[in-house]
């Protein structure tokens, strides 16, 4: 397998179906960061032994493996999978806020890392959903608010002793 092709090294990079653009095209810059949050949320994985939780994160990972592949593909439609998921969150989301103690307050994210990186995670998908609002890719920013809401939700119930 070659790793290194030097395709790259004049600042360009290539899109489904061979299309070449720079590597600060909007695309690119949202993939990259929707790249940040698969590596967060996985290092989340690391700290958190639930199972439940491990599986929804799995789910989650998955979701945006293919919001990655549609962005890079202009053929690939996937708002109404995403609706469909968007539901899903509301789901998880409202189970464990029966599951957890949340406060109407401001939190101070770092009692422990499982909780201080839910809170990474929420803020990397506020900042992928700032990146989507900025280059007008409303239909996909409704999975990511809720997803930000959940990693919120998360990183209370991760207080728990």
């Amino acid at each position: 397998m070659i790793v290194t092709t030097k395709h790259g090294d004049q600042g360009n990079t290539v899109l489904f179906g061979a299309k070449r653009v720079s590597k600060h095209h909007f695309k690119i810059e949202i993939i990259g960061q929707l790249d940040q949050l698969q590596v967060v949320i996985g290092l989340l994985k690391t700290k958190v032994s639930k199972t439940r939780i491990l599986a929804e994160l799995l789910a989650i990972q998955k979701t945006l493996y293919r919001t990655m592949a549609a962005i890079a593909n202009t053929k690939a439609l996937i708002s109404q999978e995403l609706a469909t998921e968007t539901k899903q969150l509301e789901v998880w989301q409202a189970f464990w806020i029966k599951k957890s103690s949340i406060k109407n307050q401001f939190v101070i994210p770092g009692q422990n890392e499982a909780e201080a990186f839910a809170h990474l995670a929420r803020t990397q998908t506020r900042q992928v959903e700032r990146l989507l609002s900025k280059h007008k890719q409303i239909e996909l920013i409704p999975y990511f608010n809720r997803l930000s809401d959940y990693f919120f939700v998360i990183s209370q119930y991760l207080l728990k002793p």
